[in-house]
C-alpha cells in the first residue's frame, strides 16, 4: 500500500467518524426535545445532556462546538415561554448539525466521484 492510499484511507476514516458523530448528536438532540418538554422525562433530559457532553468533548474546537456546549449546559426549561425559546434554539442547532452532516457527506463522496472518470 502506498503512502497516499494509506493517507486517503485515514482521511476517509476521519470523515466517516465525523459523519457518525454528527448523526449521533442529531439523534440525541432530537430526543432532547421530548425530554425538555414532558415532565415525565426529567431524568431522560439529564442522561441525554450527559451523553451529548461526552460526545461534544471529542469534537475539535469550532463555533459549532462552542454553541453546542453552551446549549447543552442549559438547565431544563420549566415554564412554557422557556420551553418555547428552548425548542426554537434546539431546532436551530439541529438544522446546523444537519448542514454539517450534508457537508461532510459531500466531502466524503467527492473523491469517489472523481475516481470514476
Amino acid at each position: 500500500m502506498t503512502s497516499s492510499s494509506t493517507e486517503n484511507q485515514f482521511e476517509e476514516t476521519l470523515q466517516l467518524q465525523n459523519i457518525f458523530e454528527l448523526l449521533t448528536i442529531k439523534g440525541l438532540l432530537s430526543q432532547l426535545y421530548v425530554a425538555a418538554i414532558f415532565d415525565s422525562s426529567k431524568n431522560l433530559f439529564i442522561y441525554i445532556q450527559q451523553a451529548l457532553q461526552s460526545i461534544v468533548s471529542t469534537i475539535p474546537g469550532s463555533d459549532y462546538k462552542d454553541n453546542l456546549i453552551n446549549f447543552i449546559n442549559q438547565e431544563r426549561p420549566i415554564e412554557f415561554n422557556q420551553q418555547t425559546n428552548y425548542v426554537v434554539e434546539l431546532n436551530r442547532i439541529i438544522n446546523w448539525t444537519e448542514t454539517g452532516i450534508q457537508n461532510e457527506i459531500k466531502i466524503f463522496e467527492e473523491p469517489n466521484e472523481q475516481s470514476n472518470y
